[in-house]
């Protein structure tokens, strides 16, 4: 039980993302015969992630492992913006989640069915994009990012969303255009610093009486949908601060 307790302490050090923690925990490890092995499994499988995905982390592949957890985990460009847009991923590992600086994620184009769960532990990320994959429905586990205000949703051939929806309270500018949306809950409403929605492209016959009370929306996107021109004239004289597309 205490080898164990040391290890979860010692890859505690390594999540810092300090170079000397780093250093550090590698050589109290040593001191108690627990290999660089022992310590790394959980990284491994994002390292090769990123090796085989992420062009700019083959630059920094060959530097020592404490060097390469710390940029990993820091705050450096490369694990504030990460970009895996049209790279063909069907799947991300659970991994993920130790990029805890992590600011954007953008995993547009790809075939995507899910998220792991690990990514509540990515507090800092404030931009989501996951456009044109195949993601039917995203984890509970988003509505803990305090951070997250700008989702990019669209193109996902939704039909249903839940009646509860699982965005962050603070949620400003969501994107869920291209989809084949019939409606849409009334739980959307509850998103009070919305400013930007766009709902273009679906299947919608009108939108809910919960969006009315939006103060904060600016800009509301409805372009090819299936509103008829009284829902149209109903939307405009309930929104009169909000730029309308039809």
């Amino acid at each position: 039980m205490q080898e164990i307790e040391l290890l979860n302490r010692l890859q505690e050090l390594i999540k810092s993302g300090d170079a000397s923690n780093i250093a550090l925990a590698f050589e109290l490890g040593k001191g108690q015969n627990i290999s660089a092995e022992q310590l790394l499994p959980p990284w491994e499988p994002l390292l090769k992630f990123l090796e085989a995905y992420y062009l700019d982390f083959i630059n920094i592949r060959k530097e020592t492992p404490t060097q390469i957890l710390s940029k990993i985990v820091s705050t450096t460009e490369l694990s504030s913006i990460v970009q895996f847009d049209q790279k063909t991923i069907k799947k991300l590992p659970e991994s993920i989640g130790l990029m805890v600086n992590l600011r954007e994620l953008d995993l547009g184009n790809n075939h995507l069915s899910t998220l792991p769960k690990s990514i509540k532990h990515l507090e800092h990320l404030g931009f989501l994009n996951v456009i044109s994959n195949n993601i039917k429905s995203l984890p509970k586990e988003l509505k803990l990012l305090s951070n997250l205000d700008k989702i990019f949703w669209s193109s996902n051939d939704i039909q249903i969303l839940p009646s509860r929806l699982n965005f962050p309270s603070n949620l400003k500018f969501l994107t869920l255009d291209g989809n084949r949306l019939k409606k849409v809950p009334p739980s959307l409403g509850n998103y009070a610093d919305l400013k930007f929605l766009n709902l273009s492209n679906n299947l919608l016959e009108t939108i809910p009486k919960s969006l009315f009370k939006l103060d904060h929306l600016k800009k509301l996107h409805l372009e090819e949908n299936r509103l008829s021109r009284k829902e149209k004239q109903k939307i405009k004289k309930n929104l009169p601060n909000c730029t309308i597309y039809f």
